[in-house]
Order: structure tokens, then sequence, then C-alpha cells
């Protein structure tokens, strides 16, 4: 832990020069002037000190650690830090304590990790990332912090992992993202806005599921299947809402539950089967409560 040093007597008005150090005396940064009533330190941050000016700071091993910029306790030009072993480990510029320009970060063998850039403090502009190996992992393009244009993103392979636009922030149109094998795992279509239909797969390229929607709300069948092919349930929505007949199936394809759903939960009767697909028990639901069974289907 580094502590503090006034290194004079201050001003009329209440600014001083302090210095920190490390408890064995080596010196932790240069001076910076903050603004310090009393002689006494009675905290060590520069933010509420005001402290305004540049300063540099070691780490304990001699390597530099950081040159940074304050303005009245907040950050301000460029800031640049490094790593124990003198590596580079972020640089960006700042205007009254939020970020603005280019910013860039890096992994601590100085590989780029992230390519951004900034006004008032929010991402504008192209936007990218990478694997520790200069992969390219994600490029994006922002307006005032939100998302606008294409964004892409990769697995660590190379491969594509996803591609959408958007607007304001907003999914737009078609999105796709793909398993590291190249396969897609994902495809929502949308007009505009509004999502029309979302279908998912497997790892090995089968179906897993497909939910329709109609104005931007889950409504119809939706289906889901085994990577084997055959289907494993069936939902009926209306308006975002389970509201209709569903079906469930084993892995073998015999049946295994079928009933009729009311605002998102079973009502009336519920036929469970058997693993023969034929006997079954059927279940009186109420609001989704069990009020009586009847095993003469058994």
């Amino acid at each position: 832990m580094a502590y503090y040093r006034v290194l004079d007597g201050g001003d009329a008005h209440g600014w001083r020069e302090i210095s920190s150090y490390w408890p064995d005396g080596k010196q932790r940064s240069t001076s910076i002037r903050v603004y310090m009533p009393t002689n006494l330190l009675a905290q060590s941050d520069l933010q509420v000190m005001r402290a305004t000016g540049r300063q540099t700071s070691w780490h304990r091993n001699g390597q530099k650690a950081s040159d940074v910029g304050y303005r009245q306790g907040q950050n301000s030009g460029s800031h640049i830090y490094w790593n124990e072993a003198g590596v580079r480990t972020f640089e960006g510029q700042y205007v009254d304590g939020k970020l603005n320009q280019r910013s860039r970060a890096f992994y601590d063998d100085g590989q780029v990790k992230s390519d951004m850039f900034y006004s008032d403090g929010r991402l504008d502009g192209p936007a990218l990332t990478y694997y520790p190996d200069g992969q390219l992992q994600s490029r994006a393009n922002y307006r005032a912090g939100q998302r606008m244009g294409v964004y892409e993103t990769w697995h660590a392979n190379g491969r594509r992992e996803s591609r959408g636009t958007y607007i304001q922030d907003r999914g737009t149109g078609l999105y796709e993202s793909w398993y590291d094998n190249g396969r897609r795992a994902n495809r929502i279509s949308r007009d505009g806005f509004v999502w029309q239909e979302e279908l998912v797969f497997y790892p090995s390229g089968k179906r897993a599921s497909r939910m329709p929607y109609v104005d931007d709300k889950k409504h119809g069948q939706a289906w889901t299947w085994y990577e084997n092919g055959r289907p494993s349930g069936m939902y009926t929505y209306a308006a975002g809402k389970k509201e209709g007949p569903y079906t469930f199936w084993r892995f073998d394809g015999t049946l295994k539950s079928e009933g009729v759903m009311e605002n998102g939960v079973a009502v009336g009767r519920v036929r469970d089967y058997e693993p023969d697909g034929k006997r079954y028990v059927d279940f009186i639901m109420r609001d989704g409560k069990v009020i009586s069974v009847d095993d003469e289907g058994l």
C-alpha cells in the first residue's frame, strides 16, 4: 500500500503539492497539485482533493505504471498505463473526466485488445475487439453510444459467429449466428424492427426450434425437434401468450403429453401417455393445478 507526503506548506487558497511513496520509501509517483486546506492528509482520493496537473507513477519494481493528467480531480488529457513488465495496457484521451477520441486497451503481452472511439464518454465511431492472438473478435460502429449499422463477431478460430444490423441500438432485418464449426446456430427474420420468425439449429445443422411472430409477438404454432429429426414439442401462441393446444413427444417419437393452455397455464383435460404411447392418465386442470385424476386409460 502506498502513502502520500505533503511537499509544501500550501498557498493561501489551500492548494498544496503532494507525492506518493511505497512503504520502503521509494517514490511511487511524481508530485501533483491538490486542494487540501489543512496540512492533515486525511484521505488520498485525488478526485476529492481536486487534483490538477500531470502525474507519473511507478510499480514497486521500478517500471513505469502510468502517465496521466487531472483537472479539478477529473481525468484530463492523455492517460497511459503499463504493467509491471513495462508493456502498455491502455491509452486514451479524457476531457472533463470522460473518454474522448481514440482509446486502445492491450493484453499483457502488448497485443491490441480493443480499439474504439469515444465522444463525451460514449462510444462514437468504429469499435474493434481482438482475441489474444490478434484475431478479430468483433466489429461495430457506434453513434452517441448506440450501435449503428452492421455488427459482426467471430469465433477464436476465425469463423464468423454472428452478423446483424442495428439502428439506434435496436436490431433490424436479418440476424444470423453460427457455431464455431461453421454451421448456422440461429436465424432471426425481422421486417424492420418487427420480429417475424426465429429458427434455432443444433451444431450438426439439424433444426432445433421454430418460433413464429406476428406484430412482434409470438403467434402461431411453435415447434421444437430432437436432433434425430423427430418433433419434441408443439405450443400454440396467440399475441405472445400460450393459448390453445400443445403436444409433447418422446425421443423415439411416441406421444408423451397433450393438452390445452389458456393464458400460459394448462386447463381442462391434460393427457399424459405411458412410454408405449398408448396407455394414458388424464389430469383435470384448473388454473394450472390438478383438481382430479382419471386413470381409466391405463
